[in-house]
């Protein structure tokens, strides 16, 4: 079965919702897309919020050039990017209050890698601290490989 980049984006999207909504805090979709999150002004982000993209897709050699083949192999680049507000009277308490957020991310596409949907492989995680200091962000990215319709 292929899957095309809308539903991946999609399926990895709704497994961090229904992962991530329950906690004691929960996450929620940012209105942004990925590759503006986290938005004009980072200081309105919401906290916890998150967005998912495909910045890039491989596809095997072999695959694309065949004209009698309906599916490529495909190696997808999946970001996550995540907000956690950083108060300026506790930016350090806040920094790991943050990272420990971040663990709950990574925990969470674990548990959704390979359950109705598509094996996630984390990659990388890197951060920074946007909208004057106020705003912790923080971009994972996961490679998938799948079958990408084609022709």
């Amino acid at each position: 079965m292929s899957l095309a980049p809308t539903d991946l984006r999609q399926r990895i999207e709704s497994g961090l919702t229904a992962a991530l909504g329950g906690l004691a805090v929960p996450w929620s979709v940012s209105r942004y897309n990925y590759d503006t999150f986290p938005g004009p002004d980072a200081k309105s982000v919401l906290d916890l919020s998150f967005a998912v993209g495909l910045p890039a897709t491989q596809f095997s050699p072999d695959d694309r050039q065949r004209k009698d083949v309906r599916q490529a192999q495909a190696a997808s680049s999946v970001g996550v990017k995540f907000a956690s507000q950083l108060r300026g009277d506790n930016h350090v308490g806040d920094t790991d209050t943050a990272l420990t957020r971040e663990v709950a991310l990574v925990e969470a596409l674990r548990s959704i890698s390979g359950v109705h949907g598509p094996a996630v492989r984390i990659e990388s995680i890197s951060r920074t601290t946007v909208g004057d200091g106020t705003v912790f962000l923080a971009d994972l990215r996961c490679a998938v490989i799948h079958a990408y319709p084609i022709g």
